[in-house]
């Protein structure tokens, strides 16, 4: 008799940490690469006689394709590749081909975007490359449904949080650091991270291949798809809004020294909170436990941010934003969670597709919407935005269920 897909045997892991921690290589790899490419973006252009201004416009065009793109490469993944037919997870190896190929055509474009030669070169080199990357995102990611049992999915995907806020740390405490590399060494070297990371992936998943499990419906209500796009575009403004505004705005305007060293700390911290929020919420014995995570994380956001806006005595805003961050570590390791158990469990590609691709739209909206925050917005809008995403993610969680299989 073959395990359940939700309730593990007895001697059985809710997690298969090694494969686990090889996917966690693979986010940070990925979180690497964007963090080089946003730093040299604006000197790359420039070298070629291009305004940077021009990077925003370049990663608005990367954000909706990579919005139409990763839905549609997360449902081509779920199918067998002969029969054309749902996979199960037991035959989630056959996406191996797709994600190989998609990773290595990234770290290839990727090594060559230093080199670019022209103008229109750049900009192609630059688009084709985030289109290589939104082209094996979701198919990597859905390995998730098959690294762990359901009620083990919070604790898994915290090490992929705490990997990718590691590595997106690295903008802030080691820019100078990367910058002094120069373009070429730098591009090269995060080329060469993803592709080790990829392959060590593979060799993980092929040396110990999943046991089989049943395969479920193909039937899919349109309302959970509507329902997770939006949900993926309230959670794409909240962490843009968080991450990107209201908490950079908040540390100027209690005028810290090292503002760079303190937004490095809030990465890192968040993704400690994001471990110790993993572990709790496995340990909640209810299948709406991520939902409940989420909305938790997203009051105790909305309370923190309203109190630190009045700039009370430091040991309490020291207190508000260990608060703060312990709500935006919960908000950011829940998401992924709750989208692999709102689809069944053989469509974990299409899932994840349409959050990451209603990220990345919510993205692209934003910097349309907005180009120049710092001149549109003060303090008090950003807040006010952000507490504001954030609760509507919260509340949709809560109204959402798990699909019951």
């Amino acid at each position: 008799m073959q395990p359940s897909e939700t309730t593990p045997q007895p001697k059985q892991e809710l997690v298969a940490w090694g494969k686990t921690c090889g996917l966690a290589g693979v986010q940070g790899a990925i979180t690497l690469s964007w963090v080089v490419y946003n730093l040299y973006l604006p000197q790359l252009l420039q070298n070629l006689g291009l305004d940077k201004s021009l990077a925003l416009s370049l990663l608005v065009v990367e954000s909706f394709l990579a919005a139409g793109i990763e839905p549609v490469i997360g449902f081509l993944s779920d199918r067998d590749p002969q029969s054309g037919s749902l996979q199960d997870r037991a035959h989630f190896t056959t996406k191996l081909p797709l994600i190989v190929a998609t990773t290595s055509a990234a770290a290839l474009l990727f090594a060559l975007l230093p080199h670019a030669s022209s103008q229109s070169l750049l900009l192609g080199l630059s688009i084709a490359w985030a289109v290589a990357m939104a082209a094996f995102r979701p198919p990597v990611m859905s390995f998730l449904g098959e690294f762990a049992f359901k009620a083990g999915l919070p604790q898994a995907v915290s090490v992929l949080t705490l990997a990718g806020g590691i590595a997106g740390s690295l903008r802030f405490s080691a820019q100078t650091s990367i910058l002094k590399l120069g373009a070429t060494t730098a591009f090269l070297l995060s080329s060469v991270i993803l592709l080790a990371a990829i392959f060590l992936l593979r060799f993980l998943v092929l040396r110990e291949p999943s046991s089989p499990s049943k395969t479920y419906s193909a039937r899919l209500p349109i309302g959970r798809i509507l329902f997770l796009f939006g949900f993926g575009l309230m959670m794409g403004w909240s962490l843009r809004l968080l991450l990107g505004e209201s908490i950079p705005r908040l540390l100027r305007n209690y005028e810290v020294s090292n503002f760079n060293l303190w937004m490095s700390l809030t990465f890192l911290l968040m993704s400690i909170f994001a471990v110790i929020s993993g572990y709790l919420t496995a340990k909640i014995a209810h299948r709406q436990r991520n939902h409940w995570s989420l909305a938790a994380g997203s009051a105790l956001i909305v309370v923190s941010l309203g109190l630190l806006l009045l700039k009370p005595p430091v040991a309490i805003a020291f207190l508000l934003a260990i608060i703060l961050l312990a709500g935006l570590g919960t908000v950011a390791n829940s998401p992924l969670p709750l989208a692999l158990e709102f689809f069944p469990s053989n469509r974990g590609g299409l899932a994840l597709g349409l959050y990451f691709g209603a990220t990345g739209l919510a993205a692209a909206i934003f910097n349309l919407a907005i180009p120049k925050p710092a001149e549109s917005l003060d303090l008090l809008a950003a807040v006010l935005f952000a507490q504001g995403a954030v609760a509507l993610a919260g509340i949709g969680a809560l109204l959402s269920t798990p699909l019951q299989e």
